[in-house]
This record gives structure tokens, sequence and C-alpha cells, in this order.
């Protein structure tokens, strides 16, 4: 059968039968975390993602204007599958009871065009943002017009490694017609690589470096933190322009560092506009050659470079997709958030979708109230692992976000840190806002030791885990009345 065909190919990364089975979606922060912690418990982990590296996103700013950083920050995934998860569905009452699914796993996945079983899935997959800033989201169905091998598409990957047991991939061009025919069924469009990624950065690099006039869109932490890049970098030779729809940067910020982030801009030559939105938004993520916008005032600004920077955009598969819209189609209640606006899977507070027991979703994908980091993606990644444990033991689970520390609370502390450039920056811990040097150092600190972290560091783990702790237990105590 198809379950035990896909368990043949999985010996490639060594199944475990007898322990309860996890697929978790996504090979970034929340991702790497649920697989680490689950598989210290005795769980038998397979992670996917439908990119072959890792990327510490909180560094691809610094990259679109020094290319040299762009090795730093890429690391090529070990032990992850290459490949796209379609469909997460509960098993039919059939497959609970077939032999090669003596565990009665409750859950069907498809796997690129493979079928197998688990007992729990995590979804951690991200969100999209506008290219460059991440990668492009994972392709779209495309028809196939050429010949097909099924025998091929079982075993190999558009763009994976060889030893991706699940993904798909349509025969060379070279196969015979006679053997293979055409084929008009719809296959993914080729998995996105590290090269491919690299190739992205350069050549988005080559274009910040080639533009006189930059235009970028977005008063939040993304589009400040770009500006000040750009300006850092290049100073007085290039004409920079920051847009926001709101009357000030850094709306959810302390009025201190809403302040600081706008007098130092201000102090590089950036041309700060506030309060203004354009008539016509820009399709693509940047727009090369000159352009010339139009904002709903009528004041028309003319650069060569326009990148957008206003947010997430949508989710990060059809998969993804479709579960939104089976919870969302029941109704909110109950989930974290209950605005239909925003983007991601409505989920408990124990961070199951709603309506799926087994399906947990966390980091950016995950419909929560606060901001989108790499911090509350490990957060909620902890408590997701925890509750598959608790799950599996019979144990109550435990609810986001009063549950992340020992110490209980309503949510979870506020740790933001934007770079300012290479020297200067500004952190935020709750209330506490730290400007300057200090908090440029302690950016360049946590990217050290994540990518350590991510190479598989056990040392940079041990540091990591506890350090992360202590920050999250006394966000519970320190500095939690203030003002945005």
């Amino acid at each position: 059968s198809i379950s035990r065909r896909c368990n043949e190919q999985w010996a490639v990364i060594g199944p475990m039968p007898n322990k309860p089975r996890v697929l978790v979606v996504g090979g970034q922060f929340a991702g790497k975390r649920v697989k680490l912690l689950l598989e210290r418990s005795g769980f038998d982990v397979l992670l996917v993602d439908s990119k072959n590296f890792f990327e510490f996103t909180p560094s691809v700013l610094r990259a679109l204007v020094e290319p040299g950083h762009i090795d730093k920050i890429l690391i090529r995934h070990k032990t992850v599958v290459h490949g796209v998860v379609k469909t997460v569905r509960p098993a039919a009452a059939s497959e609970l009871q077939d032999p090669d699914n003596p565990a009665g796993r409750p859950l069907e996945v498809l796997i690129g065009e493979q079928w197998a079983t688990f007992d729990y899935v995590v979804l951690a997959s991200g969100s999209g943002y506008a290219a460059p800033i991440k990668p492009p989201l994972p392709s779209r169905q495309a028809t196939c017009n050429g010949p097909c091998s099924s025998a091929t598409s079982s075993r190999q990957g558009s763009g994976s490694s060889p030893s991706s047991p699940f993904a798909h991939q349509a025969a060379p061009a070279s196969s015979s017609a006679g053997s293979n025919p055409p084929c008009s069924a719809t296959h993914p469009q080729p998995l996105y690589t590290m090269s491919a990624r690299k190739a992205d950065l350069k050549a988005a690099a080559a274009e910040v470096a080639a533009a006189s006039s930059i235009l970028v869109v977005g008063g939040g932490s993304v589009g400040v933190e770009l500006a000040a890049e750009i300006v850092g970098k290049f100073g007085y030779s290039k004409r920079v322009m920051l847009m926001s729809s709101q009357g000030r940067l850094l709306d959810r910020m302390p009025q201190k560092a809403r302040r600081y982030a706008e007098q130092w801009l201000r102090d590089k030559g950036v041309q700060v506009v506030l309060g203004e939105r354009l008539v016509q938004w820009p399709q693509a993520g940047h727009i090369r050659g000159k352009h010339s916008v139009t904002t709903a005032s009528g004041q028309h600004l003319d650069a060569d470079l326009v990148f957008n920077c206003t947010g997430y955009t949508e989710l990060a598969s059809d998969m993804c997709q479709a579960l939104q819209a089976q919870a969302m189609g029941s109704g909110a209640n109950g989930t974290m958030s209950s605005n239909p606006g925003r983007k991601g899977l409505p989920v408990l507070d124990t961070l199951q979708v709603k309506g799926q027991d087994y399906v947990f979703a966390c980091g950016d994908l995950a419909d929560l109230p606060h901001e989108k980091t790499a911090y509350t993606a490990d957060l909620t990644a902890n408590l997701a692992a925890d509750n598959i444990i608790r799950l599996q033991q019979g144990r109550q689970l435990l609810h986001y976000p009063k549950d992340v520390s020992f110490l209980k609370g309503s949510g979870p502390p506020t740790v933001t840190v934007i770079s300012l450039y290479k020297y200067d920056g500004i952190m935020q811990y709750n209330g506490l806002v730290i400007t300057g040097p200090l908090a440029a150092l302690s950016k360049a600190f946590v990217e050290r030791v994540q990518l350590a972290v991510a190479r598989g560091s056990w040392l940079a783990t041990q540091l990591w885990l506890p350090l992360e702790g202590l920050i999250t237990m006394l966000g519970r105590l320190l500095f939690t009345r203030y003002q945005v």
C-alpha cells in the first residue's frame, strides 16, 4: 500500500514505528525548536520544509546592503525532508485498522505525492512577506504538459536532495514519449533551494547598490531597519525615503523608541513621510526602475527602487489556507483571536488548530495577538511541544500565554531589537527601552548564538534555552507597566 511504501522510503531517515510519530512542517525557529524538544522526549519526528535551508530572518536586511553577510545567515538543513505538505486530514476509519498503520495513527498527511500517517502534526511554516525580505512561499500548483513518470515522482523531489522520500518530480525531458505519455496533471513547481536564495539576495543587494533613490513603504520595525541599513551603509550618496500610513514610526513601541528611531533617520538624511498612503500599491515586493508613486494627498515621490515593508501577507501554503477556512467556517469562538482580518491559523490557547485535536500551530503561522518575532516563535514552539507530550501522557494541557513560564501572566514579555545599522539600535524589554551601541551589540549576540543553535551546537543550545527561560520569567516581573 501507499503507507507501506512511504514507510520503506522513510528508512533513509530512520523511522521508529513504536514511538509516537510527529510531523513538523517548517524548518525555521519554531519548527526546529519543536523538533529538538520532542526528540529529547523520545518522539519520532519528521521535519519537512519547502526550502532546504534555515535562514536567520532578522539579519536579512543587513544582507541587502552587505552581500558578504548572506553566507553567514543561511544554513543548509541536514535532517530535514525537502518537500511540500499538501493535505492534513483525519485518518479514515479503515485506515485506523490498516496493517500499515498498526498504531492507529489519527492523521493522514500528503507529502509531495505520498501519503503517510502521524500521531501529531505541528504547523510552523511561517507567513509570507514581500520579497526579497522573506523567501517566496511554496510554489502553487502548475500543469504538467510533458512526459511524467509516476515511479520517478514517488522517489525524488524537484530541487530536493536525493534522499528526500516524499517530494515529487516530473520525469526528465529526455524520457521517451512512448514509455512516459504526456501528463495533464498538476504538480508543484521546483522547491526553493539555498543556492536560489543566495542568488536572489545577491541580486537584490546589487539593485540596492545601483539605485540612487530608494522608497521604503512601511514604518514598522522592518521598514525602519531597512531604511537604517541603507543609509548607514551608503550615507548621503543615496536619497532614502521612508513612508508610513501612521502618524509615527514604530507605532507599537514606547515613545522613547519611536522618537529615537525617527531622529536617527532624519539626522542621517532620510526623508520621513508620515500619515500618507499610496494611491496605487505595487504588486511586487520591490519595484525596479524609475518609478513615480502618488500619495493620497497628491504628493509625488520618484524612486529607482521601491520596497514593500507593510507587513505579513498570505498564509504559507494552500494546505494552511484550507485549514484556516475550515476553522473560520465554524466561527472563531474560543480561539486566541476572533479577528478574521488577521493572517494566521485560528488556534485555541492550547495552540491546537481549531477543530483539530492533533494538529498544532506555532510561530508566525499561529493567529496570536502579539508581535511576530523569533522570540515569540520559540515561546509558542515550547508550549506546543509540551502540550504534545502532555496529550500523549493524558495530562492537562498548558495554555498560551499564561503558561509560557512557571510565573503565570497574561501575555508574553515584549522583547524587540531593531538595528540602526551596525553600531546603533533600539532594544525593548517590556517598558524598558535601551538605545545605542548596547542594543546593537545585543542583536549581534543573539544572531551568533541562534545561528550556532541552528547548526546543532550542543554548547549554544545549553546556553540559549536557560537564558530564554530567564528572560521570559523576569519579563513577568520587570517593566510590565508601560504605554505605547
